[in-house]
């Protein structure tokens, strides 16, 4: 009987090894690249045949294709596991698991998930991965979607950056984390794709498909090679530091104008402001909403203007960053006096300002004379605000913008 069965292992064995060579020259005839990444450049991929940019407009998860491996669902149930042990097969404990949640949305969605057709299924599913990943024996047949074993772990690169996004191997890449290893081989398609906020941030209306970002945004596909124009933490730093020498700041209402994504809008609310931001751009706008989880009515989309002359109660706090040089430079139909006047009138408390300046080399002869002192005096003779304080200089003064920004935050207190 035992040598039956080691025969019987041995047929099983070459067998597999014969279906993961077929699997691999498949791929070699396609002219695709072998090579070992790094598992942190391995972002979530397809699912069920589909491609991950399309999973992720079915499952209404945009950043679903910008999730390191390491953070999916595959990964963190094995490491929920290493932490609980056996009781992490509990039940409840169970469906609290992003890959049980997973799961069941393929098997709600599509009907199936690697041989599973319903909720009752998935806890054998899971405990046949936990099992394998542990190195234990089990009986396996390929189910549809699965790959065979010993067939090499599938990638296409990602545009404008390091990253690779899966195509076929989200389970072994996840083990391979789960027992440390921090550099996998794989195979990789030759043409690239971009990310849903990828194509996204090149629709932004004023960037003209420029790999530039306004503000921050914490995604793996966007470090390498996009520009991050604004610091940003530059000048809430100071406005933070300014406010804490004011009395009954936390709580306060707040509104940021032309707030692009709302990175603004986002870390003034988490600092317990009702902060509310005003973007003319619908594309940046949602990009805040799937990046910083901010609510479908945390930003009004609508122009500048349009919005300070429709308000009907002031704000506590407003910031307006490199809005007004604009008025300076063109007619926006409303001159630069108006709309201060405008931020004059909305503001309750403080208002954070900043405008570009004649010392940026883009602007020298357009705003000539327009120094930091001239805007601080312009700032004090068209508002009634009781004192004007200069907080400092942002920071984004840096390659490939050296020669511009350095722009004066202001301070303007009732």
């Amino acid at each position: 009987m035992n040598g039956s069965m080691r025969r019987i292992g041995r047929l099983l064995s070459r067998s597999m090894r014969k279906t993961a060579n077929a699997w691999r020259q498949r791929i070699a005839r396609k002219g695709h690249e072998s090579f070992v990444v790094d598992v942190d450049c391995l972002l979530m991929g397809d699912e069920c045949g589909l491609q991950a940019n399309k999973v992720a407009t079915i499952f209404d998860e945009p950043l679903r294709p910008s999730t390191r491996m390491c953070d999916s669902p595959h990964a963190t149930l094995l490491e929920k596991y290493k932490q609980l042990g056996e009781s992490l097969f509990d039940l409840e404990v169970l469906r609290q698991t992003p890959y049980y949640k997973n799961a069941f949305l393929n098997i709600d969605i599509f009907g199936h998930y690697f041989g599973a057709k319903s909720e009752e299924a998935i806890p054998q599913l899971i405990r046949d991965f936990v099992d394998q990943w542990r190195g234990k024996s089990i009986e396996r047949v390929t189910q549809p979607g699965q790959s065979p074993l010993g067939a090499p772990v599938l990638v296409r690169p990602i545009k404008h950056s390091k990253m690779f996004q899966l195509i076929d191997g989200h389970h072994r890449v996840a083990s391979a984390i789960a027992s440390g290893k921090s550099r996998l081989p794989v195979v990789s398609t030759q043409e690239g794709v971009l990310t849903p906020i990828q194509e996204r941030l090149l629709d932004v209306l004023w960037l003209n498909g420029r790999r530039e970002l306004y503000q921050p945004i914490d995604l793996p596909e966007v470090q390498e090679e996009w520009t991050l124009v604004r610091r940003c933490t530059d000048r809430l730093a100071k406005m933070l530091d300014f406010l804490e020498g004011q009395p009954d700041t936390v709580g306060g209402s707040h509104l940021d104008l032309g707030c692009s994504y709302g990175w603004f809008v986002w870390q003034m609310s988490q600092r317990g402001f009702r902060s509310h931001g005003v973007e003319r751009d619908p594309i940046a706008a949602s990009i805040g909403r799937d990046v910083y989880g901010l609510s479908s009515d945390s930003i009004s989309r609508s122009d500048v203007v349009r919005f300070l002359r429709e308000s009907t109660s002031p704000y506590d706090f407003v910031s307006c960053f490199s809005i007004l040089h604009h008025f300076h430079l063109s007619d926006q139909g409303t001159s630069p006096d108006d709309v201060l006047r405008l931020l004059d009138k909305v503001t309750a408390r403080c208002l954070f300002f900043d405008m570009a300046h004649c010392g940026e080399k883009w602007f020298r002869e357009q705003l000539s004379g327009w120094d930091h002192d001239a805007i601080e005096q312009w700032l004090r003779s068209n508002t009634s605000f009781r004192k004007v304080v200069r907080l400092g200089c942002d920071e984004d003064a840096v390659p490939p913008f050296q020669d511009n920004y350095s722009r004066m935050l202001f301070a303007c207190v009732r």
